[in-house]
């Protein structure tokens, strides 16, 4: 959860300010360019001090009994040496105590001044330790509880969530994903009639978002109609009813292209036999390889007799055309002609003619081109 994730993201800024006061403690030794060590504690100091302290005690305790009581041999040590010389003695056995005596009090003497200088980075450290583990268990109870207890904890942050995530999926045109967000919301947590609202602004914006890209759709398919390509038409059609079946605009997009392809071929079709009427032979032939595109061979059989006729017509215009270029020796024009007529017409006697002249016509072509250039 969000709040979770906030207290574990505290604890470890908690943590972090933990080791920052833990080398605040080493930065003398850091400037210093020594090896970076750990201070000795003042309670450590202190504690020493108190032993040295205490044995400095009993050594003082036990040199005043052997000097009072003239004990180990001290009494006839007194009977052989000087005074003077039993001065230096009675001083040598009170040394240990001295000894004692002074790093005791050098010992509480640093573990004082070591508090005095420590002792507010280390109340801090603690304060921070102490803060990080209250957060710590903080997190370590939530995780304790069970999923049951998180829903009922966390039910209106949860409840937020999923209304800007159904709105933001509608706002993208996620609408699957902005359903099952919906499901959840009716069935987990007990949201039925805001549930409800919600399926139907989806559904009207799916509506809406179909309805748009159909429009498009359709434009297109307008736009090819338009360009005569019924079959890319068709296609196109057949694709908008396959990805909308329960539209009717899409489904009426396959008559659409029907009937505007048995328009076409009707229109062509008139055109054409009113060119073959007017003996416009050039014209008839265009229409003619337009209607072989559209036309079944039961279509075509009524026509057949006013094609061959066009053909033939053609044909022969064809021929008289070669012939008279060549009478004229306009030999552009006769290798032009002649081309045309070897290919639309390649198994006719006059195409075979126009074969055996054709390389002629070329070659006087290039000689004029020659003789130009000079």
């Amino acid at each position: 959860m969000a709040n979770e994730q906030q207290i574990k993201e505290g604890a470890a800024a908690s943590s972090e300010d933990v080791n920052e006061a833990s080398v605040g403690v080493n930065q003398e030794a850091e400037g210093t360019g020594k090896p970076k060590q750990k201070p000795i504690r003042a309670y450590t100091l202190m504690v020493g001090a108190m032993f040295m302290l205490v044995c400095a005690l009993l050594s003082l305790a036990m040199a005043q009994a052997t000097i009072v009581d003239q004990r180990y041999g001290l009494e006839q040590l007194a009977l052989t040496y000087t005074e003077g010389s039993m001065t230096f003695v009675h001083t040598m056995l009170m040394m240990p105590a001295l000894i004692f005596g002074g790093i005791g009090v050098a010992l509480l003497v640093m573990g004082s001044a070591r508090a005095g200088i420590w002792g507010k980075e280390t109340w801090k450290l603690v304060e921070t330790q102490h803060e990080m583990t209250e957060r710590l268990d903080e997190v370590s109870d939530r995780l304790l509880l069970s999923e049951t207890a998180k829903k009922i904890a966390y039910r209106r942050h949860d409840i937020e969530a999923l209304r800007k995530t159904i709105a933001g999926d509608i706002a993208e045109k996620r609408f699957d994903a902005a359903l099952a967000m919906v499901s959840e919301m009716s069935n987990t947590y007990g949201y039925v009639e805001e549930s409800e609202n919600f399926r139907d602004q989806i559904h009207a914006a799916r509506r809406a978002e179909m309805e748009s890209r159909i429009t498009v759709a359709i434009t297109e398919i307008e736009s090819t109609i338009d360009r005569n390509d019924y079959e890319k038409a068709m296609q196109d059609a057949q694709k908008l009813t396959r990805l909308y079946p329960e539209s009717e605009r899409a489904k009426s997009m396959t008559v659409r292209v029907r009937e505007a392809r048995e328009d076409y071929k009707q229109q062509v079709e008139r055109e054409f036999l009113v060119a073959a009427g007017k003996d416009d032979v050039n014209r008839a032939m265009d229409l003619l390889k337009v209607l072989d595109v559209y036309l079944t061979p039961s279509e075509a059989e009524p026509l057949r007799e006013v094609a061959r006729g066009v053909i033939g017509k053609l044909r022969d215009n064809l021929g008289v055309q070669f012939k008279m270029a060549v009478h004229e020796q306009e030999w552009r024009k006769a290798v032009r002609v002649g081309e045309q007529l070897m290919a639309e017409f390649p198994n006719t006697r006059m195409a075979a003619e126009v074969r055996g002249l054709i390389d002629e016509l070329r070659k006087r072509i290039a000689e004029m081109q020659t003789q130009a250039a000079y």
